[in-house]
């Protein structure tokens, strides 16, 4: 008897919960094409399926909102027409979540279709001190094979919130700058993108999914806007800052 691939990755589901059709079929390495459109270099298959993508929408399954700090946090990753993406899994130590928190240090992994990690997103242990220039929050987003792609920096303002994003040189790409001060009592918080190299300008944006009577969900969906023209390199670390934000402002656990 012939064995077969798994294209689908197993999950608990709540019931009613929609199934996912994921996008595409991801093969292990692509010979030409990297993460920032040039010819040379490798790119992860699993993440050639950006190129053409223009938003993403990122939200924690019904599952794992709220759970136990035993309980593996689990996110789904869909465009436009609602097609799976990448499932984003939290790898972070019970020990971690109880006493840490939001703050907690964590290893992101994104997966495809094949279960393949794609991208991770590193958060080492900071300090939750809003005011304190030295303690701003920040995240290392990297290949599987531990190669720095970006990195999304916090940085010290009077009002609001503003973040830099930069490449693994540590150059400048975009700003991120929400007028208002982010917090979880707001229904819906727009964060604006600005690409350093031609003013092209993105959001993202975090939705309030109305009122539940089982659980509390106004906190765990957020959507991606890219800048247009915004290359896959680009487009990977917005997905890294996405995170970034709703550790900070919205995760309470």
């Amino acid at each position: 008897m012939m064995s077969q691939a798994v294209t689908q990755q197993p999950s608990r589901r709540s019931p009613g919960a929609t199934e996912m059709n994921w996008v595409g079929t991801p093969t292990a390495y692509r010979a030409q094409g990297s993460l920032d459109g040039t010819e040379t270099g490798k790119i992860y298959a699993g993440l050639e399926i950006l190129r053409h993508t223009d938003q993403v929408t990122v939200q924690q399954t019904v599952e794992t909102v709220g759970a136990g700090c035993d309980v593996t946090n689990t996110y789904l990753m869909t465009n436009k027409e609602n097609e799976q993406l990448f499932q984003a899994i939290e790898g972070a130590s019970c020990c971690g979540r109880f006493w840490c928190g939001p703050a907690r240090p964590l290893r992101l992994a994104l997966r495809d279709k094949l279960g393949n990690d794609v991208i991770h997103v590193v958060r080492p242990l900071r300090c939750d001190a809003c005011c304190c220039p030295c303690c701003m929050m920040g995240v290392m987003v990297q290949t599987p094979n531990g190669e720095v792609i970006g990195y999304v920096k916090q940085t010290w303002s009077f009002f609001g919130a503003t973040f830099k994003i930069e490449d693994a040189d540590k150059t400048p790409l975009m700003t991120l700058w929400t007028s208002c001060c982010p917090c979880r009592c707001r229904t819906d918080i727009e964060v604006q993108v600005w690409k350093l190299s031609d003013d092209g300008m993105g959001l993202i944006r975090k939705q309030w999914g109305g009122r539940r009577q089982d659980i509390n969900m106004d906190h765990e969906t957020f959507t991606i806007q890219f800048p247009p023209g915004c290359d896959i390199k680009c487009k990977v670390l917005l997905i890294g800052a996405a995170f970034l934000m709703d550790l900070m402002f919205f995760e309470m656990t």
